[in-house]
């Protein structure tokens, strides 16, 4: 018997764990039918010093074994070995696994550092001023710019100031534009101007007279990038000169820039000469507030056993020994709520350290920290970024150097990344690049920045809680593929477009020739028109456009590093200026995720089926990145609860998600914390962008739900304990008296009891803020969804307090799911087994003025019941038949009205978000697979396949975000198309097409239990489980039905094949044959 993929904390050979208990994993195979593991015995050792030996313990687990030894050292390497018996006796022991321990919760011993003086955002600045003396007879002051296409110009002549927008239009029409905003009388030559703008309004005093004081700036427009924001500054003195001697850049007495022209970043705008500034036939902007560089400079004079970096930042870091990136991560330290925790990592840099002279350097972006976060704007944890590291170094003479961020460290804001925004893009100036080893004037002392303060909830104060730094978990972001670009047309003209074939999220390598200070302008779309212009009108805010200034090498490379895009096509144009293909030597797309280890695999006869699974797959890798986020695109990507709670079973079922996700409910539980609202589940996680008032049915539902997918398919129970407060705080917020009644809704502030649906007991939600979000059928209401789910959330708390010995909660959440579960039958279930309702009440449904059914009808006036013109919807059976609300004496005639809301729609979806993972499972628990197999191969509009049909390579947001026949695009408020949330029929794929269903948790048992139906005549796949990989395939021929299977060892299976028969499997393979 081999033992093999030994994992700590799910990871082989980790380093920088902080778990004081971690748990230990490993699989078996073995070529003898049949054998199991009898007993196990671990032994964790610290070099030859044994800190655990659990003593042969009679189990046949293999999974999460829980360190139970002396108490782990911080920053210690520790080996394990794990010895099992199988059934007759025999012993087998395992290779040598490591894990390393992080700070185990220790201080870091080292200060926050960044820049000598306050920062801010300027892409949130819209109150600023700018002073400036200088010689020129065409000064060309440029302001509020995005890029060199997109700014604001003050041309200040000898006889009058005219003011323009410069704008490429790229959200509009494409055509760019030059627009006069107003021209004013100077008179007197001028060489001193002072700038105020307090977001449109401009007030212009030139030699001390006041020439301007009017609003004439651009304004925002929503769903387009930002105008009215200081962004970057600049000269624009094409074909002109013009020579500075003072300028200086402030907000509200905050001076962010001022004269330094010979060292410092505005020195990059020009030429410097004695004392001067002076840019002549050139074009030059900067971002006030760049990048933040630091360096430390050291000495090594003995030999290095090891060297561990352990680091974290405010906003995002790249960290560098002697030039050289210590990982190849991305984004780090991730997305949490940063009021309230920050990861750090942990590096080993062994290798990287050189005898004699030595520098480790950073560079920091904005991130989310002090960036743009959500659609909540920027700045919304802190204005700027800082950064924290220790250097440990072990050398072989037994002593120890802690190198740690202090005053000692250098800083720069003279350098190559001006701009980084993780939503709007980078810019990258590769004239600025410099060796951080070597002495140069733009180094000066850094600033000491303050400590996080005490976490600040959005609702109320928190005594007990403070800020932390924890250990990474999980896997940090990294390129798990590289796509290659091709060229498809120039449309506008000069400007290239290229697809790297799949819709895709991280950034991209692009490769280029040119002299130095040309400048090239990236952009990135999901879609092209029909004339193959990029789209990226449903970017919304999200400029998503990076910038790269040649230094004239002979080639040159550039990866944006602290931006993320989402994208199939990009678009290279020039920046202020035309470029040429031939400059352009390759583009390639790098998709970066978090997770990259493919667990589930699956195919079938029908090939758009099988896109449709790789669509489903590819949505999952590019939005589990940080965080699971909804979008990875527009100025949103935040981590939706409801999304994540209707997909969690299909993403396990693809990937290993089982890290990701474990750091992503400490989000949750995070966010829960922060809300600070009686356990309300804000409908993000971590918090910072769109939390709706008192949290919302079906989306805070995620508490439960998430952790009770990811303990049924890993099998951990260390989930369901951490999660439990958080699981038991939200169901006791949901069924507290002010959030549930008879069923009395209120309209517009007013009760309308004549439009409700009432029940006996008071069990029903009050009316909700969300429900079955971008459905087709708006006409299920909102406290019919939340009802449904407060029952199933109920339901799974009482197994979760059964499952760790919880008597008294198990009692009490049983009698809970019991009464939600009668008053939803009071209120919707008729005697024949069909339910009725009133529409939903909402006015803001969808994005509509009012909530419109399919039949055009508003909702709140309307009933619907069977046999009348406004039958109810797909989702109001799923959710009633899924989560086991149908008494059983009724559900063979509510099977029927199931099955006619499928078929009045033509065999077409009308679900939305909160229905979309329960249609096929429930259909399928009533024996109508037929139905299932009938809505999954349909290609009409609205369904699965249609987006395959019309060339989706991802999942689209909306059944509609794409009109093929029309050619018309969704609404671009929120059209996303790669949004993993209605690619949840992958599940069924598995549970039902294969069959593979866990009876134990983790796996160790297991259903087989295959269906054919529709028109597939073959499916095969298989599924890695934490115990091994379980291969399931079936294939009809000549009136018969064959199966294949394989079985893990040290597990069991029981198969049900389509005709009844019923078969108990040991570890091994199997082939089945039965007439059909």
């Amino acid at each position: 018997m081999i033992i093999y993929d030994m994992k700590t904390e799910d990871l082989i050979n980790p380093i920088g764990i902080d778990e004081k208990k971690p748990r230990f994993s490993w699989k078996l195979q073995s070529k003898i039918s049949g054998t199991v593991q009898t007993a196990y015995r671990i032994i964790v050792r610290s070099d030859k010093d044994t800190v655990w030996d659990s003593g042969k313990v009679t189990s046949d687990r293999s999974i999460c074994i829980e360190y139970d030894g002396r108490s782990l050292s911080a920053m210690t390497k520790y080996s394990w070995q794990v010895s099992v018996w199988d059934e007759q006796g025999n012993e087998y022991t395992s290779d040598t696994a490591d894990f390393e321990t992080g700070l185990m919760n220790n201080e870091f011993n080292a200060n926050w550092i960044g820049s000598p003086q306050e920062t801010v955002n300027t892409y949130a600045v819209d109150n600023y001023k700018i002073s400036c003396t200088f010689k020129s007879d065409n000064l060309g002051l440029v302001a509020n710019a995005r890029n060199k296409d997109n700014y604001v110009l003050f041309n200040i002549g000898k006889d009058s100031v005219s003011v323009y927008e410069i704008s490429d239009n790229a959200w509009n029409d494409n055509v760019s534009y030059k627009k006069l905003l107003g021209t004013f009388h100077v008179t007197e030559h001028s060489d001193s101007l002072e700038l105020s703008v307090n977001k449109t309004n401009v007030l212009l005093y030139l030699n001390g007279q006041k020439v301007i004081d009017e609003d004439i700036l651009p304004k925002n427009i929503i769903n387009q990038p930002r105008k009215a924001f200081l962004m970057s500054v600049g000269f624009n003195q094409l074909n002109s000169v013009a020579e500075i001697s003072h300028l200086k850049i402030e907000t509200n007495n905050l001076v962010l820039q001022e004269d330094n022209f010979e060292n410092g970043l505005l020195s990059a705008l020009g030429t410097y000469e004695n004392g001067k500034l002076t840019i002549n036939n050139a074009f030059e902007i900067v971002n006030p507030v760049p990048s933040v560089n630091l360096r430390k400079r050291f000495n090594i004079k003995k030999t290095i056993k090891s060297a561990r970096l352990y680091a974290s930042a405010q906003g995002f870091y790249n960290a560098r020994i002697n030039g050289e990136k210590v990982s190849d991560d991305f984004y780090n330290p991730g997305f949490t709520d940063y009021r309230l925790r920050i990861q750090y990592q942990t590096f080993d840099v062994t290798d990287m350290l050189a005898d004699d002279k030595n520098v480790i350097s950073a560079v920091l972006g904005r991130g989310h920290y002090s960036g743009f976060c959500g659609y909540s704007g920027a700045m919304i944890y802190g204005k700027e970024s800082s950064f924290i590291a220790m250097l440990n170094i072990v050398y072989t003479d037994g002593t120890s150097e802690v190198i740690k961020t202090d005053s000692s460290w250098e800083f720069t804001d003279k350098a190559p990344i001006s701009d980084c925004d993780y939503f709007d893009g980078e810019s990258y100036d590769a004239r600025l690049e410099y060796n951080p080893l070597a002495d140069d004037k733009r180094w000066v002392k850094c600033g000491i920045k303050q400590q996080p303060k005490k976490p600040v909830p959005t609702n109320g104060t928190l005594s007990d809680t403070d800020f932390k730094l924890t250990a990474q978990k999980g896997n940090t972001a990294k390129i798990i593929k590289n796509f290659v670009g091709k060229f498809v047309c120039e449309n506008p003209k000069n400007h290239f477009v290229y697809d790297v074939g799949q819709n895709m999220v991280g950034t991209i390598k692009l490769k280029v020739k040119g002299q130095c200070g040309q400048s090239i302008k990236i952009r990135y779309g999901e879609m092209t028109h029909k004339d193959g212009c990029i789209y990226i009108k449903n970017l919304r805010s999200a400029a998503n456009t990076d910038i790269y200034t040649l230094c004239g090498r002979d080639t040159e490379e550039f990866i944006p590093t602290f931006a993320s895009h989402g994208f199939r096509y990009v678009e290279i144009s020039g920046n202020g200026c035309d470029i040429s293909k031939d400059m352009i030597i390759s583009v390639d797309g790098l998709a970066i995720s978090n997770i990259d280890t493919v667990t589930g695999e699956f195919e079938c006869s029908n090939p758009l089926i099988n896109r449709l699974q790789h669509n489903i797959r590819w949505g999952e890798i590019g939005n589990f990145l940080l965080i699971p986020t909804d979008c990875p695109q527009r100025n949103e990507r935040m981590g939706w609860t409801g999304d994540m709670q209707v997909f969690a079973k299909t993403g396990a079922y693809n990937m290993n998600i089982k890290s990701f996700i474990d750091k992503w409910l400490d989000d949750l539980i995070d966010a829960q914390t922060m809300y600070n609202k009686n356990g309300a589940v804000p409908d993000t996680a971590p918090l910072g962008g769109d939390n709706r008032i008192d949290g919302c049915g079906g989306w805070g539902d995620a508490a439960t739900i998430v952790p009770w997918e990811m303990y049924e398919t890993y099998g951990d129970i260390r989930i369901l304990k951490k999660c439990y407060d958080m699981m038991k705080k939200w169901v006791e917020y949901q069924s507290s008296t002010d959030r549930r009644n008879y069923g009395v809704r209120t309209v517009d502030g007013k009760e309308v009891p004549e439009q409700s649906d009432l029940a006996t007991i008071p069990y029903i939600q009050v009316q909700q803020c969300r429900g079955d979000h971008l459905t087709y059928d708006n006409s299920t209401p909102y406290i019919y969804s939340a009802t449904a789910y407060a029952a199933h959330s109920a339901d799974i708390l009482r197994r979760t307090a059964y499952i760790l010995g919880k008597t008294d909660d198990e009692k009490r959440y049983t009698e809970l799911f019991e009464n939600i579960k009668r008053a939803f039958n009071d209120a919707w279930v008729n005697d024949d087994g069909s339910v009725s309702y009133y529409g939903e009440v909402s006015s803001q449904t969808a994005h509509c003025g009012e909530s419109v059914a399919l039949d055009g009808s508003v909702t709140r006036y309307t009933y619907y019941a069977e046999n009348t013109p406004h039958c109810p919807s797909q989702t109001a059976y799923a959710l009633a038949v899924d989560f086991d609300l149908i008494p059983k004496d009724k559900l063979k005639n509510t099977r029927e009205y199931f099955k006619n809301s499928i078929l009045r729609n033509n065999g077409k979806l009308t679900v939305g978000f909160l229905g979309i993972s329960h249609l096929a499972p429930a259909l399928s628990k009533v024996g109508l697979d037929d139905v299932a197999f009938k809505l999954l191969e349909q290609e009409d509009n609205p369904s699965w396949l249609y987006s395959v049909k019309n060339c989706a390579t991802t999942i689209w947001e909306r059944w509609n975000s794409y009109i093929a026949e029309t050619g018309t695009f969704g609404d671009v408020s929120m059209n996303s198309f790669n949004h993993y949330s209605y690619g949840a029929i992958g599940q069924w794929f598995f549970t039902d097409i294969l069959g593979i269903r866990p009876v134990e948790f983790g796996y160790k048992s297991f259903m087989l239990a295959p269906k054919f139906g529709g028109g597939l005549t073959y499916a095969k796949g298989s599924f890695t489980s934490p115990h091994g990989k379980i291969s399931s395939a079936w294939k009809l021929h000549d009136g018969k039905f064959t199966y294949d299977c394989t079985i893990p060892t040290n597990t069991t299976a029981t198969l049900k094949l389509p005709n009844g028969d019923i078969h108990t499997l040991v570890d091994g393979s199997y082939h089945f044959e039965i007439n059909v």
